[in-house]
């Protein structure tokens, strides 16, 4: 008798965590799943204005002194400081001195082609657009700033889609943990496995994707017809084994 109380009480106990789980999941999921929705209904548009603009920006005739305006002038600048942090929370900045209005720290997305080579007391010539250093150029090459709008449409879609499959991903397991705890108990449903990999599969996709893109300045229409190619196939088979598994009751 003492060991059924006991065992009722283990499984009391672990449907209570599976519930617990779900509720983290289903919070966790609808903050991601909304974010994503965010930067593809709102952020996306922003960064493609931006693009466009920065492209159609022509250099600042001599009459025009406001410090953001939305063509594009020449600075510049003395480096006197360079951070170079590798690994796990990694930053690439420089501090920059030069006309007031633009002097400052500027941040990089990486090392390479040329924050790694200047040195203090180096001088560098600055782009500046809508009162941002965009790109600096030395030594005989350029290098863009993370204030650099080009890229920002594919930045937006990427991790905007990698966002949604998480946060798909989060909510399709507050449904089994929340409706069908007692099938979690001992394992973990199949569903629910192939979905976890699929929506893990379908995010790195889209960020790996996002990166190769921005390497070329590629479309952000490229990123999305390639990442439907890849995902349509997938979804219409996890769909045709979902509707097949039984349903919760």
């Amino acid at each position: 008798m003492r060991h059924r109380d006991r065992q009722a009480r283990n499984r009391a106990r672990k449907l209570w965590k599976i519930r617990v789980k779900g509720m983290l999941a289903l919070c966790a999921g609808a903050v991601s799943f909304l974010a994503g929705i965010w930067l593809l209904v709102a952020g996306l548009p922003q960064a493609m204005a931006e693009e466009h603009d920065f492209k159609a920006a022509t250099p600042c005739p001599a009459s025009v002194v406001a410090s953001r305006a939305d063509c594009l002038r020449a600075a510049w600048f003395t480096v006197d400081e360079v951070r170079i942090s590798k690994g796990r929370g990694s930053s690439y900045s420089a501090q920059l001195s030069g006309p007031a209005d633009w002097s400052g720290r500027i941040d990089f997305d990486g090392e390479k082609p040329l924050l790694r080579r200047l040195h203090p007391g180096d001088r560098v010539a600055g782009t500046v657009w809508r009162g941002d250093i965009v790109a600096v150029f030395a030594l005989g090459t350029g290098q863009r700033t993370s204030a650099h709008p080009v890229g920002g449409p594919l930045y937006a879609a990427g991790f905007g889609v990698a966002l949604i499959m998480a946060g798909g991903q989060g909510l399709f397991a507050a449904r089994w943990w929340l409706k069908r705890p007692e099938e979690c108990l001992n394992r973990t449903p199949a569903p629910l496995t192939a979905a976890g990999w699929s929506a893990l599969g379908l995010g790195c996709y889209a960020i790996v994707l996002t990166f190769w893109l921005l390497s070329f300045d590629a479309q952000v229409w490229l990123l999305l017809v390639s990442w439907l190619v890849a995902a349509m196939p997938l979804c219409c088979v996890l769909f045709y084994g979902f509707t097949r598994s039984p349903r919760p009751q």
